[in-house]
């Protein structure tokens, strides 16, 4: 080394390595907690969409046929098993049924029962799922229908839920 030239010392270095090594821990955290954020907001966004979908479903029918043969088409309905199956009457005098059972909604007409909505296809439904549905009927041709969905992600669960009111055609 020639006279006059000066380095660093092992000081500067190491508080110089400190507070490099400050920002990078902090950019990597943001970067964590944003991800984490989003990964939240994805599945709430997929849960709210699927909430939405079932609910119209109910509401209209699942479309079979091209026919509608929703809960706003009945004329008359029945709430059982602890409000959470719904037995209604269509114009055509025919028989539908909308219920939650162990997860899953089911529409059944006679001799058809078709999976309105499946989390996950699985038979149990898994444990990382949760399905509510209730009626309530709230005059002689008003009904309301309350749809929460839940799903456990990162060991917290998330939910959606949706809600509508129908006045039966009479």
């Amino acid at each position: 080394m020639t006279a006059g030239v000066r380095g660093f010392t092992l000081v500067e270095m190491m508080v110089s390595v400190a507070i490099f090594s400050f920002f990078t821990l902090m950019v990597l955290t943001g970067t964590t907690a944003v991800n984490r954020l989003k990964n939240v907001e994805t599945s709430h966004l997929e849960l709210m969409n699927s909430a939405r979908l079932a609910m119209e479903k109910l509401v209209g029918g699942p479309g079979l046929g091209g026919t509608r043969d929703g809960i706003s088409e009945a004329r008359g309905f029945t709430i059982t098993g602890g409000g959470d199956t719904l037995q209604y009457t269509l114009p055509d005098g025919v028989q539908r049924q909308v219920e939650e059972d162990q997860g899953r909604l089911l529409f059944s007409k006679p001799g058809v029962a078709i999976t309105m909505y499946d989390p996950n296809g699985a038979n149990p439904p898994s444990a990382n799922d949760s399905t509510d549905l209730w009626f309530t009927q709230l005059g002689p041709d008003v009904l309301q229908i309350d749809l929460v969905l839940g799903k456990l992600n990162r060991g917290r669960w998330h939910y959606a839920s949706v809600s509508t009111c129908v006045t039966l055609r009479n």
